[in-house]
């Protein structure tokens, strides 16, 4: 496969137990050309960002294993410097503001939100 130049110098971490929106973002934002790598829990999360020091993180707060808020925190203890981007249900958008995210999406949203979201993380 040929690389192509990202929008970012590193990737966008995309964080969620649902196969289906982990595809479903990763997708749109190779189409906008990012450069995208997932994980499904918050343990791999840990292992991906470790090597791959994201730029920015799209979190899901509930999480099997390590949850969003425990990933967030030990992903700053860890030196990954990314911005976070909390997805996550309605009531819950005070956990975002708790862990210090930068921005929060309310599940459900729309794609143009999600990527108006990402372009103010990364220019920050």
């Amino acid at each position: 496969m040929l690389a192509t130049a990202s929008r970012l110098e590193r990737p966008i971490l995309i964080v969620d137990d649902d196969p289906g929106i982990l595809l479903l973002l990763s997708d749109v934002l190779h189409e906008e050309g990012y450069t995208v790598v997932t994980a499904c829990d918050g343990v791999t999360a840990l292992s991906v960002a470790q090597w791959a020091q994201p730029s920015v993180l799209l979190l899901d707060i509930r999480l099997p294993g390590v949850n969003g808020v425990d990933l967030a925190q030990q992903l700053k203890e860890r030196g990954v410097d990314a911005k976070v981007v909390v997805m996550t249900s309605p009531h819950a958008c005070r956990v975002a503001e708790e862990i210090g995210a930068d921005d929060y999406l309310e599940k459900p949203f729309g794609l143009a939100t999600l990527l108006r979201s990402v372009e103010a993380a990364a220019a920050a």
